[in-house]
């Protein structure tokens, strides 16, 4: 006679995560469910199964955990962090990942207390499929692209709550943009020079296009309403092979560094700060001996360098938290999809401590922290 196979029983786990289910199908469980301790007593558990449970059905989307507070019936709502790749971020441009990883760094404070979470996509506009994926499986977006909104880029962004991050705040758009003013940098960098006594200007840093061209622009006319010349040394170092972009640096910098005037230099990128530094040390110099600013406050280019160069620091993360704090009003209809409204954040001027010289005419901000001081030119 043959053994009939008995049906496997189930486990515990699997009989109360079955009835918490039917319970929240049922309406009989909203908004907050009663206690781990609560539930175990009420289905005769261990307190350490109702935990497994819990976790199994937030991993299903039915609930979602607030930390020291409870579990709370439904998902978490989900933002989407869409990233339009440009050719320079195609071939890593180490400047625009830490960019936006301040950025999503931002965000992710403000969510995480709200119980949002955050999936990140890097696409260029041609993976709309990808785009679509990741538009069905979030609440709402924000994205960033270089330069301008293709036509493109805005129709595959359309159809969920959104906020631009970045770009350029003169284009005309349906949607909030949250970004930093790109022609205050070169003035801001110029009269800091001036306050310090600089008497001679040099740019050295990749070529003046994009981005870059607004701030040697701006540098160049603030120092001229100074009675001041610039001598601009624009090296790029995202197609030159290292050694040539060393070799050219030091055949520029050679004779524009000869003088022994004050001299300040405006580094429109942080990632140029390096080989400056490099450079002016093989020349026989000290970076000490002059008044270096660069842009962007990136920790990546800039740790390591003693004395550290001054920054300009254009607020990434402060981006990252508005543009989530913007999202929300819109999630919580506190504010129209269509808004059009655009949050420009003005760049500050970063101080390190190591930084020796003294330069009147400074107002300190508030809440600074002791490795540095932020602070705001008052008219010169």
């Amino acid at each position: 006679m043959e053994n009939s196979r008995q049906p496997r029983r189930r486990t515990k786990a699997a009989r109360v995560q079955q009835e918490i289910i039917e319970r929240i199908n049922s309406g009989i469980y909203l908004g907050k469910l009663p206690g781990v301790n609560q539930l175990a007593q009420e289905f005769a558990v261990n307190p350490l199964t109702i935990s497994k449970v819990l976790r199994n059905l937030s991993e299903l989307g039915l609930v979602y955990q607030r930390e020291r507070i409870g579990t709370f019936v439904g998902r978490k709502r989900r933002i989407g962090f869409l990233i339009f790749k440009s050719d320079r971020d195609r071939q890593g441009n180490p400047d625009h990942l830490i960019s936006y990883y301040k950025i999503i760094r931002g965000c992710a404070r403000v969510m995480e207390p709200e119980h949002l979470t955050l999936h990140s996509l890097v696409a260029a506009s041609n993976e709309a499929e990808a785009i679509e994926q990741l538009k069905r499986e979030v609440d709402a977006l924000v994205f960033s692209t270089a330069g301008s909104v293709s036509e493109e880029e805005l129709a595959i962004t359309a159809g969920v709550p959104r906020v631009r991050v970045l770009g350029d705040y003169r284009q005309r758009s349906g949607y909030p943009q949250i970004t930093y003013d790109n022609d205050a940098i070169g003035p801001l960098a110029a009269e800091y020079l001036v306050r310090c006594g600089c008497r001679r200007f040099i740019t050295f840093g990749p070529l003046p296009e994009n981005l870059n061209e607004s701030r040697y622009r701006s540098f160049a006319a603030r120092v001229a309403e100074f009675g001041h010349r610039v001598t601009e040394l624009p090296l790029d170092p995202y197609f030159l092979p290292f050694s040539e972009y060393m070799e050219q640096g030091r055949r520029q910098l050679a004779p524009a560094l000869e003088s022994r005037e004050p001299t300040g230099i405006f580094v429109p990128n942080d990632l140029a700060c390096t080989p400056l530094y490099q450079i002016i040390y093989q020349l026989g110099r000290n970076p000490a001996e002059f008044t270096i600013v660069g842009c962007d406050n990136n920790d990546f280019h800039l740790h390591g360098l003693y004395p550290r160069p001054v920054a300009i620091d254009i607020r990434m993360e402060d981006i990252g938290r508005d543009a989530a704090h913007v999202l929300l009003e819109i999630i919580n209809g506190r504010r129209p999809a269509d808004d059009c409204d655009k949050i420009i954040k003005t760049p500050e001027l970063v101080i390190p401590s190591s930084f020796v010289r003294s330069a009147a005419g400074y107002e300190l901000q508030g809440g600074a922290a002791e490795a540095e001081r932020r602070v705001r030119l008052s008219p010169p």
